[in-house]
Parts: C-alpha cells; sequence; structure tokens
C-alpha cells in the first residue's frame, strides 16, 4: 500500500490510532479522536444565527490519563506531508488543554514534544511501536508538576460531568482541586459571564464520603435532576441567574443507597454508557466534518 495516496483519515485510523493503543491507551476512555476545543465562531445576521465551520478547534486525537485528566495533543498529516508538519498545530492545542506532551504523525512515525524535559530532550522521533504508555507519561507529568503523593492521590481522583468540560473548563478544575491538594485554603477563580461557573464549582466540590457509600456515586446522585431540584426549591437569593445554595441545603441534599455493591455496578454502567456517547458524539463530528469537506470539494469541483 503507498501511503503517499492515503488521506489524512485514512494514516489515523491505519497507523496512529493502532500504534497509540498498541502501547496501551484505551480507545474507550483514554483516546478521543477529534476533541473539541473550541465550538467556533457565532455568525448572526438579522435575526438568523449559525456556526461558522471554519473556526471550530478540534484536536486529532486528545489523550486522557483518566476521564477530564488530559496528558497529550496528537495531531496529523497525509504522507505527502513531513512527520513533524503538525507540531506547530499540536503545541497550539496543547497549551489550550494545558498539556506537556505534543505528537506529531504522517504515519511513518512521531514526532515526540516533552515540555517536562524528563531526560533533558525536547524533541525527538519515535518509530510507530515506540509510543510511550499512558503509565510512562503520567508518571513524567507528576514528576513534572513535583506532587507529593497526597496531592497526586487526590489530582488524579476521577469526577463525574453531566456534560464533557469545555477546555477552559477542564483547566480551572484540574488546577483548582491541585493546588487545594497541595495545602492552599483559599482560591480565587474568575471565569467571565457564560462561561459555566456554576457547572465548574460543581465539579470541583469534595464532600465527606462514609464507608457506606462510593465517592463516584455521590457525584452521580449529586448531578441528577432530582438533586438539581432540591437545589433550586431551597436555594436563597432573587435573582434568577445566580442562586445561593448553603452548605446546610447541600448537606440535606437526599441521596438514595443502595448497597455499595450495586453502587460500584450503578457506576460502572454508566460510565460505560457516557463513554459510547462520548464515541457516538466524535463519531458524528467526524462523519459531519468529512462531509463538509466533501461539499466543499464537490462546489469546487462544480464551479471549475
Amino acid at each position: 500500500m503507498n501511503k503517499k495516496t492515503l488521506s489524512e483519515s485514512d494514516i489515523c485510523d491505519k497507523y496512529i490510532r493502532p500504534a497509540i493503543e498498541d502501547a496501551g491507551w484505551n480507545g474507550m476512555d483514554q483516546i478521543y479522536s477529534q476533541y473539541p476545543l473550541r465550538a467556533g465562531r457565532m455568525v448572526v445576521r438579522g435575526r438568523q444565527a449559525r456556526r461558522d465551520e471554519t473556526t471550530v478547534v478540534r484536536a486529532d486525537y486528545a489523550l486522557f490519563h483518566k476521564i477530564n485528566i488530559p496528558l497529550a495533543v496528537v495531531e496529523a498529516k497525509d504522507n505527502k506531508h513531513a512527520m513533524g508538519a503538525g507540531m506547530a498545530q499540536a503545541i497550539n492545542y496543547g497549551q489550550l488543554l494545558q498539556v506537556p506532551f505534543c505528537f506529531s504523525s504522517n504515519g511513518d512515525g512521531f514526532v515526540f514534544r516533552d515540555a517536562t524535559l524528563a531526560d533533558g530532550i525536547l524533541e525527538r522521533n519515535l518509530t510507530l511501536d515506540e509510543f510511550p504508555s499512558p503509565a510512562d507519561l503520567w508518571e513524567r507529568y507528576c514528576a513534572w508538576k513535583g506532587w507529593t503523593d497526597t496531592v497526586r492521590s487526590v489530582a488524579e481522583s476521577e469526577y463525574a460531568p453531566s456534560k464533557t468540560p469545555r477546555y477552559y473548563q477542564l483547566a480551572a478544575i484540574n488546577r483548582t482541586v491541585e493546588v487545594i491538594a497541595g495545602g492552599q485554603d483559599r482560591v480565587l477563580l474568575v471565569m467571565a459571564t457564560g462561561t459555566g461557573k456554576t457547572y465548574t464549582a460543581f465539579q470541583i466540590i469534595r464532600l465527606g464520603v462514609s464507608a457506606s457509600m462510593c465517592r463516584e456515586f455521590l457525584n452521580l446522585s449529586n448531578n441528577s435532576n432530582h438533586a438539581r431540584w432540591h437545589y433550586a426549591t431551597n436555594a436563597s437569593g432573587t435573582s434568577s441567574s445566580m442562586k445561593n445554595v448553603s452548605r446546610e441545603v447541600a448537606l440535606r441534599t437526599p441521596v438514595p443507597l443502595p448497597p455499595l455493591a450495586e453502587q460500584r455496578r450503578i457506576i460502572v454502567r454508566v460510565e460505560s454508557l457516557r463513554r459510547l456517547c462520548a464515541d457516538l458524539r466524535q463519531r458524528l463530528a467526524a462523519h459531519q466534518n468529512t462531509q463538509a469537506h466533501l461539499a466543499e470539494a464537490l462546489i469546487e469541483t462544480s464551479s471549475t
């Protein structure tokens, strides 16, 4: 097979993703293709509004240590480009996700950029079978952060968002939890109106959990419609967009409590369904992107 004749999508499917999975990355909850970074600019004409698809920003692959803990970005190019041709894009996307590891590939191998300088080398070329494992990058990341065991145990804990956070929400959640785990008592988190302050704050909250309850089950219950109704009903304040929920109201939130084994079974099932939904959304986005390119190609062909 002549790689030069393959499209970027074919290079991803036949060479890049298999190499990543062979290194030990889980395709369900660690590898995200066409990962959305920026939704794109809204264009308003009179009373009509539409999303400018040309301004949508997606990473070819985002790699996660655990759900919502990003580690690396992989940018792909077809084989007519050099192996490192996508590095500039990868670095830009890595800065958005605040990750130190960036990869660029054309299907022949990878250019690996390690901003942690764990071994004193910033960039190096890797063969397809030399892609680093999740454990390798996570150890480099934790050493780069200088985390103690206590900070690491808190920072790497999973949380249960009701939707995929935007890149800046991810950064806000993870950095805030990180500094609190490091012993900082006060944190000022500044976010613009409409960027999801309440949503972000709910992901940061850590409540004490008894031995009869699984923390992940509590997070799931706390994001349920029943819990949201409880908060909305008992919130104080006169503003319709910015209600106050006191600590007492939060602690009075009714939580269903099945046996511990059943809680864990529910969590496993819910996470499996979430991963499936995330994968389907990514596939749909990739197909829509392909359709847009085909439509542009047809228009261009018909106009010549």
